[in-house]
């Protein structure tokens, strides 16, 4: 049988906040879209991602890559048939060091390792922490 450990590590980390004010809402729904699948490529950069009913997003990122999530938030632009040109989105309002908790799971099994249920657990949690790394990295 399994038995489980959660702590929780503790990280430093940069919380940006930006407002993504757009002349109209498909050009907020783009900025966001694009923020989006950056963090969810990204998971190494851009550790979380929040928005309010304000157009304000707060982006939690690896203190490494500060100056980059900056310049990919004020670099979102969007283009209308009306405007001569491209209209930016993305406002860098804020910028704040934070720690931030992780949660972190560690497995053991409650057999001897001479039993056949040890093997079975031994498998499980490395399935197990390879779901959690997945989510969470």
């Amino acid at each position: 049988m399994l038995k489980e450990k959660l702590s929780i590590e503790r990280k430093k980390a940069v919380m940006i906040t930006a407002d993504f004010t757009a002349p109209t809402t498909e050009s907020y729904a783009m900025a966001w879209l694009r923020l989006c699948n950056n963090a969810r490529e990204y998971k190494d950069v851009i550790w979380r991602i929040e928005n309010d009913s304000g157009n304000r997003v707060y982006v939690w990122c690896n203190p490494k890559y500060k100056e980059t999530v900056i310049e990919f938030l004020t670099g979102i632009v969007y283009y209308h048939q009306e405007d001569k040109g491209p209209t930016s989105v993305g406002k860098v309002i804020e910028v704040t060091d934070v720690t931030v908790g992780f949660p972190m799971y560690e497995y053991e099994s409650t057999c001897s390792s001479h039993e056949e249920q040890w093997g079975i657990d031994i498998d499980n949690s490395i399935m197990f922490w390879g779901a959690v790394k997945e989510i969470f990295y």
